[in-house]
């Protein structure tokens, strides 16, 4: 079944993709974290089927794809579907597509990739302790999985009188806890982390500069923006958010354009529609 409503994390998700999907879906922010949309998927697909779904950004949650020009799955149900994630760390990376960024921004096109190498150069390292930190994150059980009732326990469950007294409970939540710190202990190890994030600064550091494919995969979209203010700075470009607005805008205004430039937005655009 298509997708007619398709739901994202914010405003500029539904700024952006409104007028590439031109109604078809709709695109609807929740205004909520990543974390939210699908629950909220859920809870509308129970009111209108499984016409609903999400779409969320990769971050540091999960390494790209092997196929970068098509959103991954990032969820199913029931053999449904239930959302994607893009390819790239977020919806920023999309907007710092040369062939999007140096029309919007009017500048040359091998200015502007030096720029973007030579910003890649300047946070890499830092880019790989974002990456340590969100695939320990990412690793971690769900909080709920530290129940405060024995697995299986329905709402009104309650221990027999034997499990009810002082040491028996005791023991009992030590070892709950325990349970749950033993998953969480070798995530957060020192090691784990430095290994993780060597793995990273190793892989940035095998181009020298960091390639503009690299970066626009890999790296924080919105970390790149603001490490790229020997760019627009001397554009009288406010910040940041002014850089990031000139091309939303843009985009906004040239959908045909941005369909061209990023194959992976008109896969999702054909993939929702089926």
């Amino acid at each position: 079944m298509p997708v007619t409503r398709l739901l994202v994390e914010g405003e500029l998700d539904a700024q952006l993709l409104a007028p590439f999907f031109a109604g078809n879906p709709t695109v609807e922010a929740i205004k909520s974290s990543k974390n939210a949309l699908a629950p909220r998927t859920r809870t509308e697909r129970l009111k209108a089927g499984p016409c609903v779904g999400y779409l969320r950004d990769r971050d540091f949650d999960y390494d790209p794809p092997a196929q970068t020009d098509q959103p991954t799955i990032d969820k199913t149900e029931k053999g449904n579907v239930l959302g994607w994630r893009w390819s790239r760390h977020s919806i920023e990376n999309y907007m710092l597509e040369p062939a999007i960024a140096c029309k919007a921004l009017v500048v040359d096109e091998t200015t502007y990739r030096t720029a973007l190498s030579t910003a890649g150069g300047r946070i890499k390292y830092y880019q790989a302790a974002r990456w340590a930190i969100g695939i320990a994150r990412s690793a971690l059980p769900p909080y709920y999985e530290l129940r405060t009732q024995p697995e299986g326990a329905n709402e009104f469950y309650l221990p027999g009188n034997e499990e009810l007294t002082d040491n028996t409970a005791k023991n009992w939540a030590v070892n709950q806890v325990n349970g749950f710190a033993n998953q969480v202990r070798p995530k957060l190890e020192t090691n784990a982390i430095a290994q993780s994030y060597e793995k990273y600064s190793e892989w940035f550091n095998l181009e020298d500069p960091v390639s503009v494919e690299t970066l626009l995969i890999y790296f924080s979209g919105k970390d790149v923006m603001t490490a790229l203010d020997p760019l627009w700075q001397p554009m009288g470009i406010q910040g940041p958010n002014d850089f990031r607005g000139r091309i939303r805008d843009w985009m906004r205004e040239h959908p045909d354009e941005v369909r061209k430039a990023l194959p992976e937005w008109q896969s999702l655009l054909d993939t929702v529609r089926v």
